[in-house]
């Protein structure tokens, strides 16, 4: 862990990509690694990163973890508030039943986010500007914020 975590950093410091958003998966909050992952992470590449993904979220307590750790963090960084979005991985049935709280999660926070299921791959939560998603005649659940 420690390795892959060292390696994420080298790469978000020197690397040039492609893709106009720059992303890092960190472990699961229930991982002793997860707040390692964030800290470093953010104090010594945040300036080079757009989001972080947190895997296997469960309930709203994890992103509100999350948000809460990243506003201290880019504060002590010198980031711009609520700089660096977050992305909630569903990834188990009780986070399914769970998508709606997850994303009332993370109101309060100011913070840009999107939930994403792994379950049905195929439900996004926004904030402002609420609508509903369809996967064929099958209703999805509304959209509430993305980065």
């Amino acid at each position: 862990k420690e390795r892959a975590r060292t390696q994420a950093i080298g790469a978000l410091r020197t690397a040039t990509f492609a893709a106009p958003t720059v992303s890092v998966r960190l472990n699961a909050t229930d991982s002793p690694h997860y707040y390692r992952d964030l800290i470093a992470v953010i104090e010594q590449a945040g300036a080079h990163l757009h989001t972080v993904m947190v895997p296997k979220v469960r309930g709203p307590a994890d992103v509100q973890m999350t948000a809460k750790l990243l506003t201290l963090l880019e504060s002590s960084c010198g980031l711009e508030p609520y700089e660096i979005c977050t992305e909630a991985q569903i990834a188990d049935p009780e986070g399914f039943v769970a998508v709606e709280a997850i994303a009332e999660g993370f109101d309060g926070y100011e913070r840009h986010y999107k939930v994403r299921d792994d379950v049905k791959r195929s439900r996004i939560v926004k904030r402002e500007n609420v609508r509903v998603l369809k996967r064929g005649n099958e209703p999805d659940l509304a959209e509430k914020a993305l980065c």
